[in-house]
């Protein structure tokens, strides 16, 4: 804690936030008798607040969700913490210090500069997701980044960083969306073909052609309803004989 202070102390002066923080921590092998082989290991990890911040309580919070479950294998000899700051640019700060004595700080050269958009989150959902994150890892949680491309599959990926994604281009819609739920493991064959022939009704085809430098790819796409009310995302693959459901939409 006396370490995190530090740091909050020397991005404050220098009118900086905090946009990552990371800690690795060194483990005293010597007084695991399992590992007396070995020296010294280390233990690296990341946190990410969902907006840069000067917040201790935070960070705090933060660090214990990362750290509370984790399981060394030896005491901790060393704490180190370096943080990436923004505003005007960002910069390290490297905190060194004894796990049982004080910290010091020597400047590092500034890492790089990154734009910020404001976040469109409301504050306790970036509060959830940074916890989120810190619990579970930094990609717990991933936004989709468009790209240009002919089948479905292949126009977007997912990324951990909000501000690149394309969520952070648009504005949240003023009225109800639809949202089309792309399966990760598309269903094939004879459960497909159940669902088409209970359908209540059918809208295409969509047809879709791409790939004709390799094995091609000629799809008709369908929008269907279920009985029980569900619009399901399909199409016939021309290439296989066989419907595909590729999704649904809510």
């Amino acid at each position: 804690e006396q370490c995190l202070q530090r740091v909050i102390g020397i991005t404050t002066a220098r009118a900086e936030l905090i946009s990552v923080l990371a800690i690795t921590l060194s483990l005293d092998i010597k007084k695991n008798r399992h590992h007396q082989h070995q020296k010294t290991s280390i233990y690296h990890t990341e946190i990410t607040p969902s907006l840069p911040t000067v917040d201790a309580a935070q960070l705090m919070e933060l660090l214990h969700l990362r750290l509370d479950h984790v399981s060394l294998v030896a005491p901790v000899h060393t704490v180190r913490l370096r943080a990436h700051t923004e505003r005007p640019r960002p910069r390290q700060l490297v905190l060194d210090g004894n796990a049982a004595d004080s910290c010091t700080a020597n400047r590092v050269v500034p890492k790089r500069e990154r734009s910020r958009h404001d976040n469109p989150f409301s504050d306790v959902a970036n509060t959830a997701l940074a916890a989120i994150k810190a619990r579970f890892g930094n990609d717990a949680v991933s936004f989709p980044v468009l790209r240009a491309a002919i089948l479905p599959e292949a126009q977007f990926y997912w990324s951990d960083d909000f501000f690149s994604s394309s969520l952070s281009q648009h504005s949240p819609a003023s009225v109800a969306t639809l949202v089309r739920r792309v399966f990760r493991n598309p269903l094939r064959g004879a459960p497909v073909a159940r669902l088409i022939a209970d359908a209540n009704l059918m809208f295409g085809p969509y047809r879709i052609q791409g790939g004709w430098w390799g094995r091609g790819a000629t799809r008709d796409y369908y929008y269907a309803t279920s009985p029980s009310g569900a619009l399901l995302w399909l199409y016939r693959d021309h290439q296989n004989n066989d419907w595909v459901l590729h999704g649904v939409v809510d």
